[in-house]
């Protein structure tokens, strides 16, 4: 089963990116999915702007103003059979019910085929609607989901290896929009393997291990910063006794 999180508080300011590193089976996927609303819980809480999030509730993080992107990219985030235009529209289609308050069930396609060409042109790629999933490389399904995200405009986005399968223009232009949402107001929360993805882009970085937070570190965005926070963190990943030193406290309740 999971890693059981214990007491892990996280707190993610508006307009801030707080990254979280740790190996996925150190309990990254479970915090990860917790949040989410895709993973019941029994202990503590999760909330979105101020709101609580009802656990095991995806729809509810969504409403919340919730942002997903899942590191199973084929799976959770995109199904590999179904057509581009039936997995980019997978959030849009409950703005496009038409008739009375949308109780018609009447799905307005112009407005759809204008969403998935425009979700299409921000991915940056050639592509068109009626490809499945699974016939796209890594890197150009994951511009699709991204691109699909940060166009739901949330207040909220959690996003997990959002950098795998991007080449170097790809992960330049992750690092753009990020930059551009939070200074928007927006907020992320960042899970991660790759540390160097996190030091590029996160404010404060927390460590997880064995369920635990193990480490916080303050970003400077600078070569002598991101060198000493690239060598604390991933000494915080695998546990070494080093890092103790030199690592800001542990948030815990």
């Amino acid at each position: 089963g999971r890693p059981f999180i214990r007491s892990v508080d996280l707190e993610v300011p508006q307009g801030r990116i707080v990254g979280v590193a740790g190996i996925r089976d150190s309990g990254l996927e479970t915090l990860e999915l917790a949040i989410a609303g895709l993973l019941p819980f029994q202990g503590g809480t999760v909330e979105v702007n101020d709101q609580p999030l009802t656990p095991g509730n995806p729809y509810g993080f969504r409403k919340l103003g919730g942002v997903y992107v899942s590191a199973d990219r084929l799976g959770t985030a995109m199904a590999p059979r179904l057509s581009l235009w039936d997995s980019i529209i997978v959030h849009a289609h409950r703005r496009a019910l038409r008739g009375v308050g949308g109780r018609f069930g009447l799905l307005d396609r112009e407005y759809l085929d204008q969403w998935v060409s425009m979700i299409l042109e921000h991915a940056e790629i050639s592509a068109v609607p009626q490809q499945t999933a699974e016939s796209l490389s890594g890197g150009m399904a994951q511009r699709i989901i991204l691109a699909r995200e940060f166009a739901e405009r949330g207040r909220l986005m959690v996003m997990a290896e959002p950098g795998w399968g991007l080449d170097t223009a790809g992960r330049r232009l992750l690092v753009q929009r990020l930059r551009t949402y939070v200074n928007s107001g927006g907020s992320v929360l960042l899970f991660s393997t790759d540390v160097d993805e996190l030091i590029t882009v996160a404010h404060e970085v927390f460590v997880l291990r064995d369920g635990r937070v193990a480490g916080r570190y303050s970003m400077g965005f600078d070569g002598a910063s991101e060198e000493r926070n690239r060598s604390l963190i991933g000494a915080a990943m695998i546990g070494s006794d080093q890092v103790g030193a030199y690592c800001d406290e542990p948030s815990e309740n």
